[in-house]
């Protein structure tokens, strides 16, 4: 039979165990892991220090670019865009830092901008496919025909149709629809001007303001115009500053 001396003596045994185990813990183990960790902190810092070296040589190189940049910009544009006038397309979510460098680059350039527009996040929503289709619908002008296959495709090129478009002004002779014959499917073309893009703002090239060419597209009356732009107002889609 076990006595109650045998259970004082195994649990003595039991702490005399841990004690021992926690002072060889201390000895032997204690060190080994004192040296890893300081061997893991230098490798960091030294990691670190490289790191933030390179991060050094960026910003140099940055700002030397930035530098050139900035005194490339004037003789390199100065006068390029002399007599054009153009609509600045400003996407969603483009910072107003960016859209105003912009429209400074353009005016050293001698262009005349002539509206700022601005096409709103619903623009860009993917879940107001329906809207765009309805507005698209609405606004289109008889004669012309859209050839994208989505309501985001055709919402763009209509958009660009009427903000690429010579007006039919009576104080530009040259523009009036007797010297500009249609084509000969009878149908508007909505290319008349290239459209450029820097960064996330579209710079659309308009009619110059000296006297046009002739070409073979009729001028669109300002009043189309300015329905389609009134349709994408009251829709929520665009805003504009002109």
């Amino acid at each position: 039979m076990i006595d109650f001396r045998y259970h004082i003596v195994s649990i003595v045994a039991v702490f005399l165990a841990l004690a021992l185990g926690l002072v060889l813990g201390t000895v032997a183990i204690d060190p080994l892991i004192v040296r890893d960790l300081k061997g893991q902190v230098t490798k960091l810092v030294n990691d670190k220090s490289g790191l933030q070296g390179d991060v050094e040589s960026l910003r140099a190189q940055a700002a030397n670019g930035t530098a050139f940049a900035r005194a490339a910009t004037v003789p390199l544009v100065k006068d390029q865009l002399a007599g054009r006038s153009l609509v600045v397309v400003s996407l969603p979510g483009v910072p107003a830092g960016m859209r105003d460098d912009m429209l400074g680059l353009l005016d050293q350039a001698g262009a005349h901008v002539t509206a700022r527009v601005t096409l709103s996040d619903r623009y860009a929503d993917p879940t107001q496919d329906a809207l765009l289709e309805a507005t698209v619908t609405a606004a289109t002008p008889a004669g012309v025909i859209l050839s994208g296959t989505t309501p985001s495709q055709r919402a763009g090129e209509l958009l660009a149709s009427v903000l690429t478009r010579r007006t039919d002004l009576p104080s530009s002779p040259s523009t009036s629809p007797s010297s500009n014959p249609p084509t000969a499917a009878g149908v508007p073309s909505i290319a008349t001007h290239p459209t450029r893009s820097t960064g996330a703002t579209v710079i659309a090239t308009a009619s110059p303001t000296r006297t046009p060419t002739p070409v073979a597209t009729p001028p669109e009356p300002v009043g189309t115009i300015s329905r389609v732009l009134e349709a994408y107002r009251t829709a929520g889609l665009l805003s504009i500053d002109a």
